[in-house]
């Protein structure tokens, strides 16, 4: 808020004293007071310039028909100001575009994966339901977690796994990853 005082340079009777005020800019009309501390308070004053003017009377009612003024600048919050709009606009577009950048990254990647996967399935002839247990076995599923997913029974997957490792020449879960981790890390 602001808080303008002022007084009259009558001293006989400052209770006598009356007073007009206003802020060009905000207001057209006088505020009228009086009394020996006279002040005008603003609260919320919107950011823009202003002219403060006030004008007295003596304590035998003769007015002074020449306002004193003083200028007034409200500066806008640093939120409100252009460059820091203009900043947090860049900062925003900067995100979006990483935002953005990321994700292309991510479906490339994916789409990187997927053919290195269907590659490998292709050489190694791979059936399609051995495709999906080796997509399982990849989301770390133990064989219980296979066979209530695909409804198959426990003899089936272990066959399946069986006839997986053998394709592929491995012995062991770790050795699968390693396969597919190291043609996807290879692109």
């Amino acid at each position: 808020h602001v808080t303008v005082r002022f007084s009259a340079l009558d001293y006989l009777n400052p209770k006598k004293n009356i007073y007009a005020y206003r802020l060009k800019g905000l207001q057209s009309k006088w505020n009228h007071l009086n009394g020996e501390n006279p002040h005008a308070v603003f609260t919320t004053l919107p950011s823009g310039s202003y002219r403060f003017e006030v004008k007295g009377s003596n304590s035998d009612g003769l007015w002074n028909e020449k306002a004193a003024s003083i200028a007034l600048v409200i500066h806008p919050p640093f939120w409100k100001t252009p460059w820091f709009m203009g900043i947090l606009f860049v900062i925003c577009f900067y995100t979006a575009v990483k935002l953005y950048q990321s994700r292309l990254r991510q479906l490339e990647l994916k789409f990187h994966q997927e053919a290195n996967r269907k590659q490998i399935f292709k050489h190694y002839k791979i059936s399609p339901r051995e495709q999906e247990i080796i997509e399982l076995l990849m989301m770390k599923k133990t064989r219980k977690d296979i066979e209530n997913t695909l409804f198959i029974s426990s003899h089936t997957v272990k066959n399946h796994i069986y006839n997986i490792f053998k394709k592929l020449d491995i012995k062991s879960k770790g050795e699968l990853h390693a396969i597919f981790e190291k043609n996807t890390d290879s692109d």
